[in-house]
């Protein structure tokens, strides 16, 4: 797809994960126990051929370079265009305009001779999306911009406030509005948009010269008069991450085999940094259950329901339970952690409990040390 590049917008919440996002952006929170949550976006990109893309990165740079670098896990290691990462100005992370500031600032990238369309991701939405497909059909119906949506079940109220595609009678996109809970089944707006490349330039040049538009998407609806906007229906399975508790839930459903199969298994999978480990030691007296272990790690307690990441460290006698371990987390021998999220390298002391609830995980920082 030479005539389409790719943006992928960093989500600019850092106050809604307790503490995860101190040291590293939204994009890069763990996920499924070996990846981030970038890498579903950067391989779905790679599958469909795109590779001019820029990543809108956070102030939080370290992480990003680190672990995208140039690229080169996803073949966009390339001489001319390729990946490109972008870190905010301090005009642009303390205007209230922000993002449109972003998209200001991306137009020098876009901007190409061969360039005609741009797709939008949003990490935070992950799901495995047919882009060719998407892009067929936004060529042929000659659209200007296109937003993707899926129809999603919302009984016990977990996407309200997430961002809906309200249509008219006629099935044409009358809005982007919010998910109040007032349907058990609604259109959720996945914030993946296709966009042709004069339309983008045009709609946040004027959003920011006028500064009548915060998003892009309110910048389109400002114009909609005007434009040719079409929609797409995904069909896969989609986790939407907005908080920390859609975090949690993100990473513990991938345990169903049939959401890990779809994120995971369906076309090229999902790529990520290579790091070379030996694989987990399973010692005399571990007990395991529905869980995700990758490699490099020690295990001699009881794991259960719970995702576990690199180099992780659980002692003889130690019990994990719905819970999300982080690299290098240590669990000392009687330890017992439930419903919780334990960041990079924590330690828990021998017999120390930690339990939280199902529906409000417990948070423990990076680098910190429980003891009695």
């Amino acid at each position: 797809m030479k005539n389409l590049a790719g943006i992928i917008k960093s989500g600019f919440d850092n106050k809604s994960y307790a503490g995860l996002l101190k040291s590293r952006p939204d994009y890069m929170l763990p996920f499924g126990s070996r990846y981030r949550l970038v890498d579903a976006c950067l391989s779905n990109f790679n599958e469909y051929g795109i590779y001019k893309v820029l990543l809108q990165g956070d102030k939080n740079i370290k992480s990003t370079l680190d672990h995208v670098s140039n690229g080169e896990h996803w073949d966009m290691d390339l001489r001319e265009d390729g990946l490109a990462i972008s870190v905010p100005g301090p005009e642009e992370y303390n205007s209230n305009n922000r993002r449109i500031y972003s998209y200001y600032s991306s137009i020098s990238f876009i901007d190409e001779e061969f360039i005609d369309n741009i797709y939008i991701a949003n990490p935070m939405v992950v799901s495995r999306i047919n882009i060719e497909s998407v892009y067929e059909d936004f060529l042929k119906n000659d659209y200007d911009v296109m937003f993707l949506y899926r129809k999603q079940e919302d009984h016990e109220g977990k996407y309200i406030d997430s961002r809906k595609v309200i249509f008219d009678e006629d099935g044409k996109v009358q809005n982007i509005g919010v998910n109040l809970g007032t349907e058990p089944i609604f259109n959720l707006f996945m914030d993946h948009i296709l966009i042709k490349k004069k339309v983008y330039i045009d709609l946040v040049t004027e959003a920011l010269e006028k500064d009548n538009a915060y998003t892009l998407t309110q910048a389109i609806m400002n114009n909609k008069g005007k434009l040719s906007i079409g929609s797409y229906e995904i069909f896969n399975h989609v986790e939407y991450i907005k908080d920390l508790n859609s975090f949690y839930d993100a990473n513990i459903n991938l345990l169903n085999e049939g959401i890990y199969t779809d994120l995971f298994l369906m076309g090229s999978g999902i790529l990520t940094k290579n790091k070379d480990e030996p694989s987990t030691f399973y010692g005399e007296g571990n007990q395991m259950k529905n869980s995700l272990i990758a490699n490099g790690s020690f295990i001699f307690g009881s794991i259960e329901n719970s995702i576990l990441f690199r180099q992780v460290h659980v002692d003889k006698d130690a019990h994990v339970k719905d819970s999300i371990l982080f690299q290098g987390v240590i669990l000392e021998e009687g330890s017992y952690v439930e419903n919780a999220i334990l960041d990079k390298n924590v330690i828990i002391r021998a017999g120390v409990k930690l339990i939280g609830d199902r529906h409000n995980p417990i948070v423990v920082e990076k680098n910190k040390i429980l003891e009695k």
